[in-house]
């Protein structure tokens, strides 16, 4: 998870359509929850806010899929898959991290 990422999490957490940059690491969390869009083009902006102002139905769907999304990651399992990752030698450092 990188610090970039969190806002766009938090939002989707609570149930927040989204309309994030497709640039860094961004699209791996956002997946199909959200409108990406290349930050540096207005029309593109606003295009996708008017996708969602024009249809109510594809809002609530694109709510409900970010909720699902971000369940899907936690500090929990960062710590955990972080863990997994010095434990499987990935650092050399030789010993095991409880």
């Amino acid at each position: 998870m990188t610090v970039a990422t969190l806002p766009v999490l938090e939002a989707m957490s609570l149930g927040a359509a989204v309309i994030p940059s497709n640039t860094t690491f961004i699209p791996e969390f956002v997946g199909e929850a959200g409108i990406l869009v290349d930050p540096t083009h207005d029309e593109q902006i606003a295009s996708a806010m008017d996708e969602f102002a024009g249809d109510e139905e594809r809002l609530t769907a694109f709510r409900l899929t970010a909720m699902q999304q971000a369940a899907r990651f936690s500090w929990k399992q960062a710590a955990k898959q972080t863990l997994e990752l010095y434990n499987s030698g990935f650092f050399a450092r030789g010993e095991k991290l409880q």
